[in-house]
Parts: structure tokens; sequence; C-alpha cells
């Protein structure tokens, strides 16, 4: 009897734990939806997929030769475009900051929040001296949900999202070296924005095999 009670409480706890709705979706897959289908470090597809085949390309580089995904123009869009990304980035990663358990997240969203936030003063900076200063843009978001997950379920989802939205980002920064009349602070910074988000995003990719 004792087994039979054990038995149905794993169930329970299982069933609890996949928080799937009437669609059979869990709550990563509700979040994730919207995102753009990616290939993730295990082999597995992320992202809005359907229509998919088997053998296609899904790596986010082959994307953005297929769809011009964040390709900047100028070295003013390459601005403008890049400080609505990085508020984004910050604004996720207080999520994670105040709810993660694990170690190794939070020191990377607290970096992600520190080093981002003093970009973005920089890059205000240059709108102000060099164009009209902030004005409205047209970004779209590219994060995941993370208010309708917890736990686990929030932190692979925020890893998820913030591998590819710091891939659009080395996408923009690389994009920008192909522009004439490009200063070279700017040209120096997107270097740092490569270095420095590619880092972060090969060590998401291992906290995600973990």
């Amino acid at each position: 009897m004792k087994y039979i009670v054990l038995v149905l409480c794993i169930a329970v706890l299982l069933t609890a734990c996949a928080t799937t709705d009437e669609t059979g979706s869990t709550g990563e897959e509700r979040a994730l939806t919207g995102m753009p289908c990616h290939t993730m470090p295990d082999g597995t597809l992320m992202g809005d997929c359907d229509g998919y085949e088997p053998g296609e390309a899904h790596d986010i580089h082959d994307m953005h030769h297929q769809q011009h995904l964040h390709v900047v123009t100028s070295e003013e869009e390459f601005i403008r475009e890049m400080i609505p990304h990085h508020q984004e980035a910050i604004d996720t990663s207080r999520i994670i900051l105040a709810s993660t358990q694990n170690d190794a997240l939070w020191r990377l969203a607290a970096e992600i929040i520190s080093a981002q936030e003093e970009e973005i003063q920089v890059m205000t900076g240059w709108l102000n001296e060099w164009y009209d200063g902030l004005e409205e843009t047209n970004y779209q978001e590219m994060m995941p949900n993370l208010e309708l997950l917890e736990g686990v379920e929030r932190d692979n989802a925020y890893l998820h999202g913030m591998i590819i939205h710091h891939e659009m980002a080395v996408l923009m920064a690389e994009s920008l070296f192909e522009l004439p009349d490009v200063r070279e602070e700017v040209r120096a910074f997107a270097e740092e924005i490569i270095r420095v988000q590619e880092a972060e995003i090969a060590l998401m990719q291992q906290l995600l095999l973990q």
C-alpha cells in the first residue's frame, strides 16, 4: 500500500513539474514562443520551429544570412539599436539575479548587468555628442517572458534566450565592420562586445549541459 501511495505521489510531482497547459506545452515552451528557431548545444531545437524539416540549417548564423537579421546600415543605427538590446539583457538578468539558486548563473547575470549598464552610458554619450540624442526605436523584444516561469525552468529559459540575444549582438557588431565612416572608438567597442559575448555564450552553453 505504501508503495502504491509513493508511486502516485511521484506521478503527481512529475505532472506538476512539467507545468503543461491544455495544449500540452510546458511553461518553458510557452515562454519561448515567438523566439526564432535555433539549435542548442545538445542538438535540440528551441523556439518556433514549426515547418522546419530535419536536416535544415538551424544555426543562428545561417538564419542571419537567410533572413538578414540585425544587420545595421550605419554607425548611428548600431548605437541606437544596441541600447535597447542591452537594456533588455539587463532587465531579464535582474529577474534571474533575484530568483536563481545557481551560483554560476547568478554571477553571469550580475556581470551582464554591470558591463551592459556601463556600455549604455557610453553609447548614450555618443548619441548626445554626435547625433540627436536618444530617440524611440522599433526594437522588438527577443527574450522569453521569464515571469511565466520559476526555478530551474526559468533559469533554462533565460539561458536559451540569452544565447540567441548575445548571438544577435555579435551579428550586429560584425555587420558594423562592413560599413564606411565608422569611428575607431565604435569599432573597438564592437570588437569588445564580440569578445565578451562570445565568451559568455560558451559559458551559457556549458551551464545548459550541466
